[in-house]
């Protein structure tokens, strides 16, 4: 993949999971689907506190804890119980573990970083959105663990791990937008419930506009 910014200077340098060295990761090939609404509407899923339960089978321990990191950046942060009955939630409560602390960071609206840390288990995704004309959004989800320092354990077992990480992710993050079908943003079915959503949509819609005069490589 190749990420540029539409403008004449990046607004801020291509992000990476907090605290973290890319060099110190390998990564997955991505895993491409396409979500049947507009790219602030997926990005808008990270902050709907009613679908977490519904759609994902993940019930909060408590609100959202949403913050920014980055004048261009948005986090949600929540613990939750994996309660979904899908095969990858079945393994998930077996091998990693039955709770999960979520972090999903959104850079600029259409780049977003999420960790997930089990008991067990941490896993690592960039989802890269991409508009498109008919109002849905092409994304791809790039999957990260840390590279062994162990030669033979980074030749022999971590592509095996990674295309384990592909799958698990791929299915979960498919499942989804299949799950939601194709939502649309109506301002006037938001209820209060809706608040981190709602204050979601305000950031995304004060960031900066590009110009498509201009594309410089951002990285």
């Amino acid at each position: 993949m190749i990420f540029f910014f539409n403008g004449s200077e990046p607004l801020f340098p291509l992000p990476f999971f907090q605290g973290e060295q890319p060099e110190d990761f390998t990564r997955g090939m991505p895993v491409e689907f396409v979500a049947g609404c507009t790219w602030f509407m997926v990005a808008a899923h990270g902050y709907d506190t009613q679908h977490f339960e519904s759609v994902h089978g993940r019930r909060l321990h408590a609100p959202l804890v949403v913050d920014c990191p980055s004048p261009f950046a948005r986090r949600s942060q929540y613990r939750a119980d994996v309660l979904g009955e899908a095969y990858y939630d079945r393994v998930l409560r077996r091998f990693a573990g039955r709770t999960v602390e979520i972090s999903i960071t959104t850079w600029g609206g259409t780049l977003v970083l999420i960790t997930g840390k089990f008991a067990r288990a941490i896993s690592r995704f960039m989802i890269a959105l991409q508009p498109l004309e008919d109002a849905t959004t092409r994304c791809q989800v790039i999957v990260f663990t840390k590279r062994s320092g162990n030669p033979l354990a980074r030749y022999l077992f971590q592509p095996a791990g990674l295309r384990v990480r592909r799958l698990f992710t791929g299915a979960y993050l498919i499942a989804e937008a299949k799950g939601l079908g194709a939502p649309r943003y109506n301002p006037s079915g938001l209820i209060e419930a809706d608040r981190e959503m709602i204050e979601y949509f305000h950031w995304a819609a004060a960031l900066p506009a590009g110009s498509f005069e201009s594309q410089d490589t951002a990285s």
